[in-house]
């Protein structure tokens, strides 16, 4: 019997708990109702803005085109209004770049009408998506402006030898140990710009139309090279990376008169060994209209030099720039070759390593100051790209001087200098602690470098660990431990 008071007491409290509870949870309630209609006043300025104008955003943070480009997949992820602007933005779908064959009827669905670019990848791609990937491809071949197509498993001709009336770029390379044939391209009136390599050749004559083309980049033998350039008389830009010298250009000079920028890199059958070909290709070219000169400087034979002389007499050309691959090449093939050849109207020059001993480079440096004799004249802008070796720093400064401040006359003002680094694992190559110059060998190039720098000299001198155009003490601390004096120095 004396449990039934305490328990009602107890029902009692509970009750009165509740409704209590009940109480607060009206009032959150109605404050909810408030919160939700307040809300619903709020202006997103973001979902105010014209669908065009928002569509143009898209296009902007997309980048169409761009070498790393966003998805735009990405966009209709993040609400629903949103995704109906991104899906129905042609534009952003007119650039498929290495996504999986299964998006790319998407894409094509919602580029609309519009020009389509595709760049494919197909390392590691199942068979059936090989089979896929071309009938895609002929069947929008009318849409088709760019395709950037590079492959492991050779295709069948037919696939994709269609009509291409818009293609203005075509890239078509293959590891398949040179199986793969070139597509022949039937209509293609607009095509500019070609891109081959690791592709059997045999068929070359009928698969493009080589007269139109502007721009060349092949990777052949050298015969196929040299009918190939025969053909494209109209090439603005062209590079060539041979695999041998087994057969030898005819005498018959190679006449192309528009022709502005030409790139001989080494093949990589020939990067680390003999049988480059880049001075063996000058050696028949007439290029009157030639602006820009890249070659490879390896282990090249010293008569090989009196070639790019030669080029430059028989073509009656003045190139403005210069890009000089330095791999391999000794300290005494660099210094013949900048203080034999005919360079007084380079204007740019571009020095690009590995280096392969230090004097080398240092050695340079010392011939390009104006002090012991006058060689490129005319350089106006200086670029030593992927520097791996100490430099001696007071050489350095002492050349950049001689080509601003103390030219002699004739001598063109150097208007910029830039000097890159490379890296090594976490360390800079070239790193020599014995080498590293003392503290005011240090304070006094920061104080000449700066001085240049206020005269007008741009310097752009970056290490592994930083990238800035300004000098301060920090980054040459981190630079001496690149750039220091020679323990002899023969020029001082």
């Amino acid at each position: 019997m004396s449990q039934g008071p305490r328990l009602r007491a107890r029902l009692a409290g509970i009750a009165r708990q509740i409704g209590a509870l009940e109480a607060q949870i009206a009032v959150l309630r109605d404050e909810q109702e408030k919160v939700e209609e307040g809300l619903k006043t709020l202006v997103y300025p973001i979902l105010t803005l014209p669908n065009q104008v928002t569509s143009e955003i898209f296009i902007q943070y997309v980048d169409v085109g761009a070498k790393f480009m966003e998805n735009p997949m990405t966009l209709t992820r993040v609400c629903w209004s949103w995704r109906k602007v991104a899906v129905c933005t042609p534009r952003l779908w007119i650039y498929f770049q290495r996504h999986s064959v299964k998006l790319l009827p998407l894409w094509l669905s919602r580029s609309g009408s519009l020009p389509f670019s595709l760049e494919m990848l197909s390392f590691g791609m199942k068979h059936r998506r090989h089979g896929e990937l071309y009938r895609i491809i002929s069947k929008y071949s009318s849409r088709c402006e760019m395709l950037d197509l590079i492959l492991d498993h050779p295709p069948p001709s037919s696939e994709l030898s269609r009509s291409f009336p818009r293609l203005k770029s075509f890239r078509f390379s293959a590891f398949c140990n040179k199986t793969t044939t070139i597509p022949v391209l039937h209509h293609a009136p607009s095509l500019r710009h070609v891109r081959l390599s690791g592709l059997s050749f045999e068929n070359w004559q009928t698969a493009l139309p080589w007269a139109q083309l502007t721009k060349l980049v092949i990777n052949a033998d050298l015969d196929v090279c040299r009918e190939v350039v025969r053909c494209t008389s109209s090439l603005e830009d062209l590079e060539i990376s041979a695999d041998d010298t087994g057969s030898l250009l005819p005498s018959t000079p190679v006449f192309l008169p528009r022709l502005q920028r030409l790139s001989l890199p080494a093949s990589p059958s020939t990067m680390y060994g003999e049988g480059y070909c880049g001075f063996e290709i000058l050696r028949h070219l007439v290029l009157p209209g030639l602006q820009d000169l890249s070659i490879w400087l390896g282990e090249t034979d010293e008569d090989e030099l009196d070639v790019v002389e030669a080029l430059f007499e028989r073509s009656q050309c003045y190139p403005r720039r210069l890009f000089l691959t330095v791999m391999h090449a000794d300290d005494e093939l660099i210094n013949q070759f900048f203080g034999g050849a005919p360079l007084d109207f380079i204007q740019e020059l571009t020095l690009c390593g590995p280096f392969s001993v230090e004097d080398g480079l240092n050695d340079l440096l010392a011939l390009l100051s104006t002090k012991r004799q006058i060689i490129l004249p005319s350089l106006e802008h200086l670029v030593i790209d992927e520097c791996d070796i100490a430099v001696d720093v007071t050489l350095l400064v002492s050349m950049l001087a001689s080509r601003t401040r103390t030219r002699p006359q004739g001598v063109k003002k150097l208007e910029s200098f830039r000097m890159f680094f490379c890296e090594e694992g976490n360390a800079p190559v070239g790193a020599h602690p014995h080498r590293i110059p003392d503290e005011s060998t240090i304070n006094n190039a920061l104080q000449q470098l700066r001085r240049l720098a206020s005269e007008g000299l741009e310097i752009d001198m970056r290490g592994p660990k930083w990238f800035s155009r300004n000098i301060d003490s920090a980054m040459i601390r981190e630079i001496d431990q690149c750039i220091g004096p020679r323990s002899s120095n023969k020029w001082t």
